[in-house]
């Protein structure tokens, strides 16, 4: 079992293309004072992950099936599903969370004080662009479902990332100024705001729609590009 948890962050970090010391860097963004070294020990088996730190691990390496993926186990949802379908199921599950038929509305929300975050009033767009203006926003409670890493929310436009992100939809972001290829994100390009999917290639760096009826968007990087979070929720 030990030597699975560590031949698996192996496997995944190679995966996503980061290295040991980008893998700690990810694991601080999530409250984690983790060093390379660390992460070191943990892939040679010379010490372990706590269950927090490996939840964390699971986030930032997409690991949909812990199960499998550490203990062999293959059990579960995703059995019998190729990488290519464990993503549509991840999307599709996600997307239910924001059909009220499907919610659990005792889950809904947390327990005890409220959460509050903003919601900024100007629109991300999953279409053509429209610029982000953080000035004016409004404090809304969060839904039980959404992560303790959402750190601000934004409303989406338009039908580029359909059908898992809707038209009018609400969408939960965690600040932070890098992405993994792949990841979807809230970025800022040529005076404009997009929620988009982040493909980082030898080709080039691109912004990429879910509905594939939208071209990519190629970043000129003599152009102001930044990432403003990646999305979570």
């Amino acid at each position: 079992m030990y030597k699975k948890i560590g031949a698996a962050i192996v496997r995944n970090r190679n995966k996503k293309g980061i290295s040991q010391a980008q893998l700690a860097e990810r694991l601080a963004l999530e409250g984690f004072d983790i060093s390379n070294g660390a992460v070191s020990k943990w892939e040679r088996g010379l010490s372990y992950p706590n269950a927090p730190q490996l939840f964390a691990l699971c986030s930032i390496l997409n690991i949909s099936d812990p199960l499998w993926e550490f203990g062999g186990v293959h059990r579960g949802p995703f059995s019998g599903l190729n990488e290519a379908g464990r993503e549509k199921a991840k999307e599709l599950v996600d997307l239910l969370f924001h059909i009220d038929t499907y919610r659990d509305e005792a889950e809904y929300y947390s327990e005890g004080a409220p959460r509050l975050l903003p919601l900024y009033y100007i629109p991300v767009s999953a279409g053509t662009g429209s610029f982000l203006d953080d000035s004016d926003y409004e404090m809304i409670e969060v839904p039980g479902y959404v992560p303790q890493s959402a750190t601000y929310a934004l409303r989406i436009t338009g039908d580029s990332m359909e059908p898992l992100y809707q038209d009018k939809q609400i969408i939960w972001v965690h600040e932070q100024p890098v992405l993994d290829s792949g990841e979807i994100g809230v970025f800022y390009y040529d005076n404009h705001s997009y929620c988009k999917k982040y493909i980082d290639t030898a080709e080039g760096t691109f912004l990429r729609s879910i509905n594939d009826s939208y071209d990519d968007i190629e970043i000129n990087m003599e152009i102001v590009f930044r990432v403003l979070g990646k999305v979570v929720s």
